[in-house]
């Protein structure tokens, strides 16, 4: 799974951005990376999956830190949210449940029984969007001028960041004292 949603995309991203910066200047170019909203926020079972993602992510933003604006190369990734795709109908093949969490109320439990037997109608039951759609806004990235860094596709993604955004917020304002007085030197 790194080989190819790691590795894979850190090869080709170095290649791109190689011919970007010397075989065409002063054009530059555009690397929209694929991610997947699970790069931001977990669910259960999803963690092996999660980690090639959230990997990804912390490359091309440090890759995106990392250019000359004078290259004119412009880094975008995409966090799709969950789209129709075979990821939960063929390719999405789940190991045997452990009996650790064989309670039904369990989290991991429940997105178990959510993807078992998934198909193409109970994804657009689930409110999954249309991929033609989906890749109709990447297109549309790539002609923006000033792109975003990240581009959250799909309703459910942008809520779950949302609501991953409030709670790391409180977080922060509930433990940011616990960072006062750590150094040598206190300020």
């Amino acid at each position: 799974m790194f080989d190819v949603n790691y590795w894979g995309a850190v090869h080709v991203s170095q290649e791109a951005v190689g011919f970007f910066r010397e075989e065409n200047s002063p054009q530059g170019g555009r690397l929209i990376q694929n991610s997947a909203g699970v790069g931001l926020v977990t669910l259960p079972t999803l963690g092996f999956y999660a980690s090639t993602k959230h990997t990804l992510e912390g490359f091309t933003e440090t890759l995106h830190k990392e250019l000359n604006p004078a290259w004119n190369i412009e880094v975008s990734f995409v966090l799709f949210g969950g789209f129709v795709t075979e990821f939960a109908t063929g390719s999405f093949q789940m190991i045997p449940q452990h009996s650790a969490y064989a309670d039904n109320t369990n989290a991991a439990a429940v997105f178990r029984r959510m993807f078992s037997g998934s198909t193409v109608e109970s994804q657009k039951k689930l409110g999954f969007g249309d991929p033609a759609k989906g890749i109709q806004k990447v297109y549309e990235l790539s002609k923006l001028e000033n792109p975003p860094l990240r581009l959250l596709l799909g309703k459910d993604i942008n809520q779950y960041v949302k609501e991953y955004i409030a709670q790391l917020t409180k977080e922060v304002d509930e433990y940011e004292a616990w960072s006062d007085n750590l150094g040598y030197v206190d300020n």
